[in-house]
C-alpha cells in the first residue's frame, strides 16, 4: 500500500541519482520513445543543419523533452509529480544536453 507521506517525501534532494543524466539516457536508449519522439525532431534539427535560431530550436526540442520526462515518470512508475523532481533549470540542462549530443553526432542521410 502507498502512503500519503511517499508521494510528499520523494524529492531531488533524497535521490541517490542524477535524475536528467537518467532521462537523456531513456530518450537516447528506449527504442520507442526514439523512434516515435526523439528521432523525428533529431532528424529536422540535422537537416536545418543547426542553421535556425535558439527559439525555434527550442520549440522544437521542449516538447519533446516534456514528453520523456512524462513517459520516463510512467515507465519506472516514480511516485512524484515531475515537476517536484525535474525544474525548469533541469528542463534546459536536459536541452542543452540534447543539443550539444545532435551538434557532435548529427543525424545523417536517415530516411
Amino acid at each position: 500500500m502507498v502512503k500519503a507521506k511517499d508521494f510528499t517525501n520523494y524529492t531531488k534532494d533524497n535521490i541517490n541519482f542524477d535524475i536528467v543524466e537518467d532521462i537523456h539516457e531513456y530518450m537516447l536508449h528506449d527504442s520507442e520513445f526514439f523512434r516515435k519522439n526523439f528521432f523525428p525532431m533529431a532528424k529536422k534539427i540535422s537537416d536545418a543543419n543547426f542553421n535556425m535560431e535558439e527559439a525555434a530550436m527550442k520549440e522544437m526540442v521542449m516538447p519533446v523533452i516534456e514528453q520523456g520526462i512524462n513517459n520516463y515518470f510512467k515507465k519506472f512508475k516514480i511516485p512524484a509529480k515531475s515537476y517536484r523532481l525535474v525544474d525548469q533549470s533541469d528542463r534546459n540542462r536536459l536541452m542543452s544536453k540534447v543539443l550539444q549530443g545532435l551538434k557532435q553526432h548529427p543525424v545523417k542521410n536517415a530516411q
